[in-house]
């Protein structure tokens, strides 16, 4: 016996709409969160139990990086995630079922090109014919190929090799590529891995990466009073860590298993905060420009503006939305 046509489509719509209530499953939602430092104000409002002061049940799921996290929320195991900027833009190609809520924080130095000393590579003109190691898709890509455009050679002269970040500093070590293009703290611990052979090549601060907190529409409307109370207990964290940031710190430390000089390292770069402003759309707009002209993406410019939400942050922070409609 076979099932009826509507016997059918209801059955695909209840296997497509399963996944989904992993991610929000009894009032809880589940957050894909990138280990790195910029995501301290959600590590701060779940350890000081700001979401539930607020009321909101938070199940918090580690990933590697934001591309992992957005993949967590697209595949429906996540309702909010972590994700930088580029992974945005390559993802909006292909779907809509996202959108911003907030940025959580921004970094003008996460991103560095770093090589062995006795290479005798001095700038990222010198990469041009050299082995480069990264993670295609990711804000480190994209600052690899601004650096190179900026150094003036084509991103295509270099040999670019797609590598997970926890391999970076080993394939560098090993002298089995002649750069790495990280992101913190994979960076970081690339040049403490090299000692005295590392040399993070100097370049200029070309871009801002923005570290946003994106949630699946699925979510938006009915189950949207959760969004206000996650984002209140965020900006609760981020003056919790600009009152008192050596707490913050430790909590960071303890989190990610960093030490002082790790902290130390990356600290003066980050910039926490809960905010939406037109220079997100801008950074937006360029990196879908590269990504077609490069080949990462494919079809026509999609419009940012349909990627942001603004109803929680307004209700929260009501004069930290600055997007041009």
């Amino acid at each position: 016996m076979t099932a009826s046509t509507p016997t059918r489509w209801l059955l695909g719509l209840l296997l497509m709409l399963l996944p989904l209530t992993f991610a929000w499953a009894a009032g809880q939602l589940t957050f894909a969160v990138a280990r790195t430092p910029m995501s301290l104000p959600i590590y701060v409002a779940e350890a000081e139990g700001y979401f539930a002061a607020e009321k909101v049940s938070v199940r918090i799921v580690d990933c590697a990086f934001g591309k992992a996290c957005l993949s967590e929320l697209l595949n429906g195991k996540a309702a909010l995630c972590t994700v930088a900027d580029l992974p945005i833009v390559l993802a909006s190609f292909t779907t809509d079922r996202f959108a911003i809520l907030a940025t959580l924080a921004a970094n003008r130095n996460d991103a560095k090109i770093i090589v062995r000393k006795g290479d005798k590579i001095r700038s990222a003109a010198d990469l041009s014919g050299r082995r480069v190691g990264t993670a295609m898709s990711t804000s480190a890509h994209y600052f690899l190929d601004s650096a190179a455009l900026l150094a003036g050679i084509d991103p295509a002269s270099m040999k670019v090799s797609n590598l997970q970040p926890e391999d970076w500093s080993a394939k560098l070590q090993s002298n089995e590529v002649d750069a790495i293009s990280a992101f913190e703290p994979y960076a970081f611990n690339a040049v403490r891995a090299l000692g005295s052979d590392a040399v993070v090549l100097p370049t200029k601060r070309i871009y801002t990466l923005s570290w946003n907190v994106v949630a699946t529409r699925g979510i938006l409307g009915d189950e949207e009073h959760q969004l206000d109370g996650v984002l209140r207990a965020l900006d609760r964290a981020v003056r919790s860590i600009q009152s008192d940031p050596a707490r913050a710190k430790m909590l960071l430390k303890s989190k990610l298993g960093l030490d002082d000089a790790a902290i130390e390292w990356m600290w003066p770069d980050l910039i926490f905060g809960l905010w939406l402003d037109q220079s997100l759309i801008s950074t937006l707009e360029g990196e879908a420009r590269w990504a077609v002209r490069g080949g990462h993406a494919h079809g026509r410019l999609p419009n940012y503006l349909h990627f942001i939400h603004e109803g929680p942050l307004r209700a929260v922070k009501p004069g930290n939305t600055a997007i041009a409609r």
